[in-house]
């Protein structure tokens, strides 16, 4: 489903968003090695990233992944055994890059900007640090926000952006 999908740190399952057939999209779990498949978010549940290009950011413990309930940011539960948690001090213009590796934050940006100005969100206490400015060095023909995907320890990252350039002519003389 738009390729919103994530292996856990085990390698033995992975977690996607989908529907059942006259239901609304929710998370599902499968194991590799049974093809088993089971829900485990409540239906209207979803990954929190609104990018298609972005998979399911799954903590780095593997127990849980950040999701979406009726639109406000919320912990979910790998297990599916309890409902989302949600997060104090998100709203609905973040979007989550990555877990911290020690997995007890975020980093965030606000969405829709051109340049990306990524914070680390303690889940904790739903403070904020500024981490970090990403600005692309030719901002000619970026129409999209970019996208970015960012190391656990904040030290690397990679980040693509969208250009739409065109050539404009003068046509002199013409009847």
């Amino acid at each position: 489903n738009g390729g919103k999908e994530n292996w856990l740190p085990d390698g033995k399952q992975i977690i996607f968003s989908g529907h059942e057939s006259g239901h609304p999209d929710r998370v599902f779990l499968q194991r590799v090695d049974s093809g088993s498949v089971r829900p485990i978010t409540p239906e209207g549940v979803t990954p929190a990233s609104p990018s298609s290009q972005k998979s399911i950011e799954v903590s780095p413990d593997g127990k849980s992944f950040i999701c979406k309930d009726h639109g406000k940011m919320a912990i979910c539960s790998i297990e599916g055994n309890s409902q989302p948690q949600p997060i104090k001090g998100l709203d609905d213009k973040d979007e989550v890059v990555e877990w911290t590796a020690d997995g007890h934050g975020l980093y965030v940006y606000p969405s829709g900007e051109p340049m990306l100005k990524i914070s680390r969100f303690d889940l904790a206490t739903g403070r904020r640090e500024f981490f970090k400015e990403i600005i692309p060095a030719d901002r000619a023909g970026i129409f999209t926000p970019p996208t970015i995907r960012l190391t656990p320890d904040g030290k690397e990252y990679i980040y693509s952006v969208r250009r739409y350039l065109m050539d404009l002519f003068l046509a002199d003389g013409l009847k």
